[in-house]
């Protein structure tokens, strides 16, 4: 009764916790008892919750304000506690430790293909230089006189700092452990992105492949639960790559539907482009020659998300100009972005509007590699971000 006693106590603690101002727009798929299980009994408590409270009272007064909090990549403690002058938060990017601070020592372009403690390990290294100097500060200032300290501006080298989770890393467990290091280490807020952890890509690259919506939610779930479980207020970023993105992993999510696209062209049915690749590769074809193979059928497929491939059809239909209005209208009101219409509620309607046998093939157009071409558009990415 004792230890039932402590357990329903401390998720009592829990959803006190959750009820703050600071939670009330967080929505959770578990129970507070569901943490408190994974807790174990021995409590601990990390510095980064304190910056995380910092960094999130600090970004709510520049939402006030109607400001933002400019910030830098910092590669060493030199940078670090120069910018503490100067910014109110600390980034460390991905990038920046792909090229300068992987746990191996060797560098190169943000792949996300380094150890995945490299950043987590960098956020440590400045957040001891932070602390160093805030030490030595301390200890300086207080044996000045009252009259020098008046004198000598004090400066805040607590910046809090934000970490570049890339992917997660892997699954949800893999997620889980990084940000567990990211705690531990120092960081305040982590974010996390929408790419597939095999072929990540930094943001200014060609050829990011996007997860589904359901799998960057439950990368996003994964580290609020480990956050809750260590008891830190720590700061999540849900980073999405949508807008610059041209494929996505797969077509299992609804919620993605709309924005996949799908070849139009009738006399490419049955010729996929990934099996003319593969003969291509098979007689010896290589480089140029397979980019001009692609090239050549993507010119050819006609590519339409089924949105436009419904609008467009409906727009050449042997009716007259009000009834293709009406039909407009109503296939507008069915498959508006908001209402994450599947593939299949969107041939039913297609078909209720006239559009029997209409030829729209989403898998005659995916790579190689299997991955379906992503459309990139403004209302594409609220469904990721």
């Amino acid at each position: 009764m004792e230890e039932e006693g402590r357990f329903e106590a401390e998720v009592a603690d829990v959803q006190a916790w959750w009820g703050l101002e600071r939670f009330k727009l967080t929505k959770r798929p578990y129970a507070a008892k569901d943490v408190v299980a994974l807790r174990g009994t021995l409590r601990q408590s990390y510095g980064s919750n304190e910056m995380a409270k910092k960094l999130w009272r600090t970004l709510k007064t520049h939402q006030a304000n109607g400001t933002a909090s400019r910030t830098f990549g910092a590669l060493d403690p030199v940078q670090v506690t120069m910018m503490a002058k100067h910014l109110d938060t600390i980034y460390v990017s991905g990038w920046q430790c792909s090229s300068t601070h992987t746990s191996t020592n060797e560098p190169g372009p943000d792949l996300a293909d380094y150890p995945y403690d490299t950043v987590p390990n960098k956020v440590e290294h400045l957040f001891f230089a932070q602390q160093y100097h805030d030490r030595k500060q301390k200890e300086a200032r207080m044996s000045m006189s009252r009259e020098e300290r008046a004198r000598t501006p004090y400066i805040d080298y607590l910046k809090p700092i934000i970490a570049d989770g890339d992917t997660g890393f892997g699954g949800t467990t893999a997620t889980v452990k990084l940000c567990k290091l990211f705690v531990e280490r120092g960081a305040a807020g982590v974010h996390i992105e929408d790419q597939s952890s095999v072929t990540k890509k930094c943001g200014h690259m060609a050829g990011k492949v996007l997860v589904s919506v359901g799998e960057h939610i439950n990368r996003l779930v994964a580290a609020r639960l480990q956050f809750d479980v260590m008891g830190t207020e720590t700061v999540l970023v849900a980073r999405t790559d949508a807008v610059g993105a041209t494929l996505i992993q797969t077509n299992v999510d609804t919620r993605d539907h709309q924005f996949i696209f799908g070849v139009t062209n009738p006399n490419l049915r049955g010729k996929s482009l990934a099996t003319l690749l593969a003969e291509a590769m098979a007689a010896g074809k290589t480089g140029a020659e397979l980019q001009a193979l692609e090239d050549n059928w993507i010119s050819m497929a006609q590519l339409k998300t089924f949105s436009e491939c419904v609008t467009d059809a409906i727009k050449a239909m042997n009716v007259g100009e009000h009834e293709k209005r009406r039909r407009l209208n109503e296939w507008i009101n069915h498959s508006s972005p908001d209402k994450c219409l599947s593939n299949e509620k969107g041939r039913e309607t297609a078909e209720r509007l006239g559009l029997k046998n209409l030829f729209w093939d989403w898998d005659l157009p995916r790579t190689r590699e299997g991955f379906y071409r992503y459309y990139l558009d403004g209302d594409s990415e609220p469904r990721h971000g």
